[in-house]
């Protein structure tokens, strides 16, 4: 099933409040001239927004919040890249000790927060959602 429309007849507030009060799992692409965004939701939790502008990366802000340091941040993207299934970086700063789940849902809040800032500012483009399958864990829920 697919929800598609325009953002200047279906502001993001509103589409955030319809997808989180039917507690839905998917993803909502956005798009417009220039620019593209993706929040992704399970049972109307956001799990996931990134846009194709310039931000921090989730290993940037931690470092620069002196979180974890440049070795163990090293450390984890190794494992990250050698893995044999995907694996997000998060999960394996927490499963190595070097991030508590809490200070992650921390600062992965604050990243997907300035993704959706920006894209409030948006004024006009295209919106799509499309129902997902997700497993019922495994990502940090915002």
């Amino acid at each position: 099933m697919s929800f598609v429309g325009k953002l200047d007849q279906f502001r993001l507030p509103d589409l955030l409040q319809i997808i989180s009060g039917n507690r839905k799992t998917g993803r909502l692409a956005l798009t417009r001239r220039d620019s593209q965004a993706v929040i992704v939701f399970r049972s109307g939790k956001i799990i996931y927004a990134a846009s194709n502008s310039a931000r921090e990366t989730l290993g940037s802000l931690l470092l620069c919040r002196q979180l974890v340091d440049e070795e163990g941040l090293a450390g984890a993207l190794e494992i990250q890249h050698t893995a044999a299934e995907e694996k997000r970086l998060g999960t394996i700063l927490v499963e190595q000790g070097l991030l508590t789940e809490e200070t992650l849902r921390q600062v992965i809040t604050r990243q997907i927060e300035g993704v959706i800032s920006e894209i409030m500012q948006w004024e006009g483009g295209f919106f799509k959602f499309d129902v997902l399958r997700l497993p019922d864990h495994g990502e940090v829920e915002v």
